[in-house]
């Protein structure tokens, strides 16, 4: 070494960032494994994947999207350039759902580290078939032989009988293999379905 001296300067930008991103939409069950009505968190498939969207989070690529299950969290995805484009993604949860109400979350973590609030919603595994309906009979209207012998000479009837699932689920009615009749169950007035 000469023992020369110099003025030496290093210049560097640190970009501080302590803003969490925004919490993103209510997870929805995705597509494949949304086995009753579109949207309404229910299924009779254990294993799924929650389908959330991106839109207003702030979410940029590189970003942390995680799925929780109650607490743990049961999937992770690392946010590419196309996701933020398509503005939905699905993440397949490691962990099956239980039979009954399960607690969903989702929430973004940035680079920085910043960790968003999080969204929750209630995913339905409902994997028991129901009971087969009691009391089935022809309604008064339609039955025109002897009260309760399930004869008539009417050529359009409508069946009455009690349900053992919860109002709104629906009830198909078959004639040798065909779907003939489709009903919404309701109350009856002494709290059963019908």
């Amino acid at each position: 070494m000469a023992g020369n001296s110099g003025d030496f300067e290093l210049v560097a930008t640190v970009v501080v960032d302590l803003t969490a991103p925004l919490a993103p939409a209510a997870p929805q069950i995705a597509v494949d494994a949304d086995s009753s009505t579109k949207g309404d968190r229910l299924t009779n498939q254990a294993a799924v994947s929650a389908q959330v969207s991106l839109a207003g989070t702030g979410a940029m690529a590189g970003d942390t999207l995680e799925v929780l299950l109650a607490t743990p969290v049961v999937g992770t995805m690392i946010l590419a350039d196309a996701d933020i484009t398509a503005g939905t993604v699905a993440v397949a949860l490691s962990q099956n759902l239980a039979e009954g109400a399960n607690t969903v979350s989702t929430r973004i973590r940035d680079l920085a580290g910043n960790q968003g609030r999080g969204t929750s919603a209630t995913f339905t595994l409902d994997t028991i078939a129901p009971a087969a309906p009691t009391g089935l009979g022809l309604a008064q209207a339609t039955d025109t032989g002897i009260a309760g012998d399930l004869v008539t000479t009417s050529t359009t009837v409508t069946l009455r009988g009690e349900v053992a699932e919860p109002a709104g689920a629906p009830v198909i009615v078959f004639v040798n293999g065909d779907t003939v009749g489709r009903q919404v169950t309701t109350f009856n007035d002494n709290g059963t379905t019908r």
